[in-house]
């Protein structure tokens, strides 16, 4: 159980890091290319799309196991 609300915690944060991080324009996610380039602006969004539904998806995961876990006698 106290795995599953550090899991919880850790992934938040990460989710909130990102999020400042990116705002701040201290870093940015994108596609490269051979030439070392970033493609358009297009793929930058696509990649953090997806980041942040995956580390959303584990969110809720962890956290609908959590409430699961906290009602079972």
């Amino acid at each position: 159980m106290w795995l599953l609300k550090f899991f919880a915690i850790t992934i938040g944060f990460l989710i909130l890091a990102l999020v400042v991080l990116q705002k701040l324009g201290l870093i940015g996610i994108g596609v490269r290319t051979s030439g070392n380039v970033y493609v358009d602006h297009f793929a930058n969004i696509a990649v953090t799309t997806w980041l942040y539904i995956i580390l959303f998806l584990i969110e809720a995961i962890l956290v609908l196991m959590l409430f699961r876990f906290r009602n079972s006698p």
